[in-house]
């Protein structure tokens, strides 16, 4: 799975694309760690080498996040928090995993836009 986004409008079913990229990529955490025990591999750079081969993806899905929150109306903190609350909520980041991964793309993604912190 890969995600595209050449700039331009970005709106909520484009975030949606991007955050479940995001999320279709991190490998589970616990079974990432037993194959790297059982391999005797390095948990951290194997992660850095599994993140690296989707760098592309994974720059696309920030620029479109970073998008999404600088195009939206209105423009207010307010605004961003009722659109992470509510996406944070959908079944398709329900578990542990992906509601961590979906929570610290937007929360990094919007940092310093329209007051999010």
């Amino acid at each position: 799975m890969t995600f595209r986004y050449n700039g331009g409008p970005a709106d909520e079913k484009t975030l949606v694309a991007a955050l479940q990229f995001l999320v279709s990529i991190e490998p589970d955490p616990q079974d990432f760690a037993e194959r790297c025990m059982e391999r005797g591999l390095a948990e951290g750079e194997e992660y850095d080498k599994l993140m690296k081969s989707h760098a592309a993806g994974i720059a696309a899905a920030k620029n479109a996040i970073k998008a999404f929150a600088e195009q939206l109306r209105p423009p207010t903190a307010k605004a961003m928090q009722d659109v992470y609350y509510r996406l944070t909520r959908l079944p398709k980041f329900r578990g542990a995993t992906a509601r961590s991964v979906a929570s610290r793309a937007l929360e990094r993604g919007w940092r310093g836009i329209h007051g999010w912190q």
